[in-house]
């Protein structure tokens, strides 16, 4: 099974915004000497940043707080269900808002605006220029046959004050009404088979209405080219930062990208890339990855590939750490530059070590696989060896949790699902909760995104004896469940935290584990377990007062024996052969009272999960499962980096209702795939109040797949959940489908005519699609059978078979006594499709 984590992050600094990979176009050579006719900007009121919104596409955006109190929030784009990343997207931060508008799809979607709560005096509200005499200006894109969305923005060149442009969401138009002045306009799109533009355009308006066409034409290719041959860029991201800290860029997929050359003072123009060995990297393992940041500084030259050495870039070796089995995975990385960083992202193949390559003395922000939040890393040489994702995946302290006010407690604990080297995880999933006091329930919310904040609970301001219970279920190998149990006394009188910093009334219990392997697996060795207490009070004394596991999800447990007086404990155990998951539990208490019940069912996988079968509880039913309609997958290699879409659907019934589907494919084993293809989820479609009908997309590219031997029947997984969340249908063998090559053959008889009896020879070349070249091959080894249709007949006859050589090419010889066609033909096999060669007319005289 695939692992979901975060898809992309960016930190948002004082008056700017965050970026992704680029795409561009457009020639700009800033006037000299503007002059400015506007105001100021009133600046926009700070408020608290929203918990984010979902995107036309179906992707989250979410906006998160900063590392420290008082710092601009930060923001990500997580995939759409079922998505292992997300799609390209334009954004632009100015005034406190951040826009981000999805593109490089088959039909435009909407953009959406949160605000940021950010302070910024960069964007121009409409009513600052009431009186004054603005123009018309009007934007369109020269030498362009693309017809899809866009974004846009306006940037004054004395002031760098910002203005937000009209766009049309159906083509690469705008307009805008601007005071005199001098400009800088900015423009970002792609379709979906298309390279992504980051155009540019300096313009004046005067006293009369203005024209400005961006051109497509002038932009040059822009990245960053390390001197191993093999390797190719799994994303990147460039964006244009102002001298005011306004930011404008583009984000996402491995195409070119294209800029416009510019030369204007106090811009710097960034490009991140990130870079894996050509290949299937979320299908095999990749030696290696680039990391890459540069920085252009004013100016934008015609030429951009930037080339370097790998012998100049900093090193580390990195270790990820699967699930139970083997998956893909997601690496996420950002720039900690002074204005505002993208996020960049790689996706790889776990388990796996490999070598990172990273630009030196540059602080990177990072985002890992399992949803983990990974330490900052600043590298100048070789680094350290680091792992990623060791089990078990449970809860972690952290500056952020449960708080309060003086009448008001906020029930948040984000980091229940970090790993065992303390990075704090998004867990993905639901949670649910429920907040007591002397026996009456105070609020309790069940199974919502944990996406979602819980409502505020009303609490009384004396000193007063809780009990909290908090849940999370999720979609995952290991750690599909993990449950908090508090008991505290909280009160407040004296309550002076802020909102937003987590109160210091509660304990937490975390664990540990040696002994597993990189699949987080326990084999015939013992393993050790290990758990610790600690208050979220400095003052507070923690102990641990006991340490269970099971073999059975939880459904009996057995105690290891703690001496109750320390902080921590450890034991060893043999996990039996038979065993498929072990669950830990533990619980603690501090000196104030506190106390913490955490269970982990699932924490790690034992000897037996290499088997893995399907599994089902209560009613959930899955039934008339089909891919691409019951047809293969035909994928030409000539396609390259374009995209193929399929479909798949099914119809999930449960008497509470579904609340949420899932498919994907995979190739071998479910434990131990060769391939995964990730299909995400476009809806299910209620047709009565138990019954959905669940419909799901993949787009193929065959520079993505890269692996010849990736063709051939794909088996579906597929899984429903109800919508109270009590059972589930999960089916590793729901259906299969076929990813085929096509296959190509001539056909040539001749003389034409020929006498009769005459000799005729058919010759023709059968060749096959190449996913890793694109181009057709050779196709040796297959049969050929030549067959023939007389004349004035509808029925073709089988002649003779030949075996194909190593060229492709076969020719055969016979005598010609009938006028009509003769063709060559090709059977299917699992992997490479049927082919008939067009039909060669003989006369015979």
């Amino acid at each position: 099974m695939r692992n979901t984590g975060i898809s992309g992050i960016a930190r948002i600094g004082a008056t700017g915004a965050l970026a992704s990979a680029l795409a561009a176009a457009a020639v700009l050579i800033a006037p000299a000497g503007a002059q400015a006719t506007e105001g100021p900007a009133a600046p926009a009121q700070a408020t608290a940043a929203p918990a984010g919104a979902t995107l036309a596409t179906g992707e989250r955006l979410e906006l998160t707080p900063g590392a420290k109190k008082g710092a601009a929030p930060d923001f990500r784009v997580l995939p759409a269900p079922g998505a292992e990343q997300p799609g390209r997207y334009a954004f632009a931060h100015t005034g406190g808002e951040l826009e981000v508008q999805p593109h490089g799809r088959k039909q435009p979607v909407p953009s959406t605006t949160v605000k940021t709560g950010v302070a910024s005096t960069s964007a121009a509200p409409a009513e600052s220029f009431a009186g004054t005499s603005n123009q018309s200006v009007t934007f369109s894109v020269a030498n362009t046959t693309a017809a899809a969305g866009s974004l846009m923005r306006v940037f004054n060149l004395s002031t760098w004050m910002s203005y937000e442009v009209d766009t049309d969401q159906y083509d690469l138009t705008g307009k805008a009404s601007l005071p005199a002045g001098t400009y800088l306009a900015l423009i970002s799109y792609s379709s979906p088979q298309d390279p992504s533009y980051l155009l540019a355009k300096g313009f004046t308006v005067g006293s009369a209405p203005v024209s400005v066409v961006f051109d497509q034409a002038a932009a040059k290719e822009v990245g960053i080219v390390p001197d191993d041959p093999t390797a190719r860029r799994a994303s990147a991201s460039v964006w244009l930062t102002t001298p005011k800290g306004a930011t404008f860029g583009d984000a996402g997929g491995r195409g070119r990208t294209f800029v416009t050359p510019l030369s204007v003072t106090g811009v710097k123009v960034v490009v991140h890339e990130m870079l894996t060995k050509n290949g299937p990297a979320t299908y095999k393992p990749t030696p290696y990855l680039y990391d890459l940041v540069h920085t252009f500084e004013r100016t934008v030259p015609t030429t951009a590939m930037v080339k370097v050495a790998t012998s100049s870039l900093a090193k580390t070796t990195t270790t990820l750490r699967a699930q139970a089995g083997d998956q893909t995975g997601t690496l996420h990385s950002y720039p900690k530059l002074p204005e505002v960083s993208p996020q960049t992202w790689a996706p790889l193949y776990m388990p796996s070590t490999i070598t990172e390559y990273v630009t030196p003395g540059l602080t990177f922000g990072r985002f890992g696989p399992h949803g983990l939040t990974l330490a900052d890393r600043t590298l100048t040489g070789t680094g350290a060896p680091e792992t990623i994702g060791r089990a078990p995946f449970g809860p972690n302290s952290s500056q952020y949790g449960t708080d309060r006010t003086r009448y008001l407690m906020w029930i948040r604990e984000p980091n229940s699902v970090g790993d065992a080297d303390g990075n704090d995880g998004s867990p993905g999933g639901y949670h649910s909760m429920k907040l007591t006091s002397r026996g009456t329930v105070l609020g309790e919310q069940r199974n919502i995104p944990t996406s979602q904040s819980f409502a505020s609970v009303t609490v009384p301001e004396e000193p007063t004896p809780y009990q909290l219970v908090h849940d999370v279920t999720r979609r995952a190998r290991l750690s599909t469940r993990v449950t908090r149990e508090w008991t505290f006394t909280s009160d407040g009188y004296s309550n002076t935290t802020p909102v937003g910093e987590r109160i210091n009334d509660l304990v937490d219990v975390t664990f540990d584990t040696t002994g597993l392997d990189i699949r987080n697996t326990a084999g015939t060795a013992p393993v050790t377990i290990s758990a610790k207490a600690a208050s979220r009070d400095a003052n507070a004394t923690a102990t641990l007062t006991g340490l269970e596991y099971s073999l059975d999800d939880g459904a009996t447990w057995t105690a290891v024996t703690v001496p109750g007086t320390e902080v921590s404990a450890s034991a060893e155990v043999t996990v039996p052969a038979t065993a498929r998951f072990v669950s830990l539990r533990a619980s603690g208490k501090d000196s104030n009272g506190a106390t913490n019940r955490s269970t982990v069912i699932r924490a790690f996988a034992g000897p037996a999960s290499t088997t893995l079968p399907s599994e089902q509880a209560g009613a959930t039913t899955l039934t008339g499962l089909s891919v691409n309609g019951g047809k293969p997958i035909v994928l030409d290699g000539s396609y390259g980096l374009n995209w193929l879409e399929a479909e798949g659907k099914f119809t999930a019934s449960d008497p509470a209702g579904i609340r949420r589907a899932g498919m994907y494919l995979y190739r071998g084993s479910y434990e131990r795939p060769t391939g995964v293809v990730d299909m995400y989820s476009t809806g299910c479609t209620k047709t009565d109040a138990a019954t959905s009908t669940c419909t799901f997309t993949t787009m193929l590219a065959p520079a993505e797949l890269a692996d010849n031997t990736l063709a051939g029947t794909w088996n579906v997984a597929a899984f429903a959940e109800s919508l109270d969340g009590t059972s589930f249908v999960d089916n590793h063998a729901a259906g299969t489908v076929r990813i085929m090559r096509p296959t190509a053959l001539t056909t040539d008889a001749g003389p034409e005519p020929v006498a009769r009896g005459g000799k005729l020879t058919v010759t023709g070349t059968l060749t096959v699609s190449d996913w890793l070249t694109g181009k057709k091959v050779p196709y040796a080894g297959r049969p050929v059978t030549l067959e023939f249709k007389k004349a004035g007949t509808t029925t073709w006859s089988k002649v003779r078979t030949i075996t194909t050589p190593s060229t492709g090419k076969v020719t055969t010889t016979l005598a010609a006594w009938h006028d009509g066609y003769w063709r060559l033909t090709s059977p299917a096999t699992d992997t490479t499709t049927a082919v008939a060669g067009p039909a060669d007319y003989v006369d015979v005289r």
